[in-house]
């Protein structure tokens, strides 16, 4: 086999070489630098062929699966037949959802390498789909799944209300950059956002390649959108940046989500070290926002000021509109008195 777990690997190694544990795993760590092999340490896999690696991802996210992916009679064996088979590429290809029985039939061809389903090794494979930020499995009640937003479709069905609810609190943010975003940033947040926040649970979600939309089980609701700003934002003409907007009742949840949500964002953006992020608070009036940045509210905190007057922009509709704002509900604080997502 090209591709084994790491206690298969270890055992094979000291039974085959003598070699102990700890030498064998300084020596594959080694060669996983010279391109020897691939080791995944926290994945708990070691591929002896590297190339293997594309393999296992090319038959998930393939572009071809319209033509290529197919029914045949001897899955009929496995339960699958032709309607069901149909139903599942359907869902893969608009929607991006991915039923495990036919990830199964995907990668079914590397049999081989991997094993059939004795070796135990399809979970940590989809480890590695998370890791590269291109799927992540999720439970919603008693249904598992995995989300591929390469599938998606490019907008989501619903539309985002630009007018929150009497009663709820909402925070916004905007980060851009004065170019294009990386290519697929908002895909690879949406994956990582989905692993370690929303995971499990009855969350509903209505999930696209240039805009999510996220709701809690708390009703607290999560929405972020890529592209190009509108008139009010700052920057150049070519910049792009990512919306964040988190609207809900109690501002205490509002304010948690909005932390773990930028803990995401940070880490992908870290990716990119070359790139100047420009992180922005945003404050909404009924026909414009005004954007302030993060570190400005922060120097104003530190100088002991604890409202900011925010001035809307003019337009055809408006002369301007003033308001004071506190600097706390814009860069909130946590328990222990830290400036939060700077």
């Amino acid at each position: 086999r090209e591709c084994m777990k790491l206690p298969q690997y270890f055992k094979l190694v000291e039974d085959e070489l003598g070699i102990s544990e700890d030498v064998s795993l300084r020596a594959t760590r080694f060669c996983h630098e010279l391109g020897d092999v691939l080791f995944f340490e926290k994945e708990g896999l070691v591929f002896l062929r590297p190339s293997l690696l594309i393999d296992v991802f090319k038959l998930v996210i393939r572009h071809d699966h319209k033509e290529s992916t197919y029914w045949r009679e001897g899955m009929l064996e496995q339960g699958i037949d032709e309607e069901k088979f149909n139903a599942g590429k359907e869902l893969l290809l608009q929607k991006g959802e991915l039923e495990e029985w036919l990830l199964d039939v995907l990668w079914s061809p590397l049999q081989d390498d991997i094993g059939g389903p004795e070796s135990n090794i399809k979970n940590n494979l989809i480890q590695l789909l998370e890791t590269f930020d291109i799927a992540t499995p999720i439970q919603y009640k008693i249904h598992k799944k995995l989300l591929i937003p390469e599938f998606q479709p490019k907008l989501i069905v619903q539309s985002w209300p630009d007018e929150k609810n009497k009663g709820d609190f909402e925070i916004q943010r905007w980060i851009c950059v004065d170019q294009k975003l990386p290519h697929g940033l908002l895909k690879r947040f949406q994956v990582r956002i989905m692993k370690k926040i929303f995971k499990r649970g009855e969350n509903e979600f209505d999930l696209a390649q240039q805009e999510f939309l996220i709701k809690d089980t708390e009703s607290t609701i999560l929405y972020c959108k890529s592209g190009a700003g509108n008139e009010d934002c700052p920057g150049s003409e070519t910049s792009e940046g990512i919306r964040l907007y988190v609207r809900g009742k109690i501002k205490r949840r509002v304010l948690s989500l909005l932390a773990r949500v930028y803990t995401c964002l940070k880490s992908i953006l870290r990716d990119f070290p070359g790139l100047v992020f420009d992180h922005y608070a945003v404050h909404t009036f009924k026909t414009s926002s005004t954007f302030i940045k993060l570190e400005e509210l922060k120097v104003r905190r530190e100088a002991g000021e604890r409202k900011i007057l925010i001035r809307s922009r003019k337009g055809k509709s408006n002369n301007g509109m003033a308001q004071d704002v506190d600097i706390d509900d814009l860069l909130p604080k946590s328990s222990m008195g830290q400036t939060l997502f700077l």
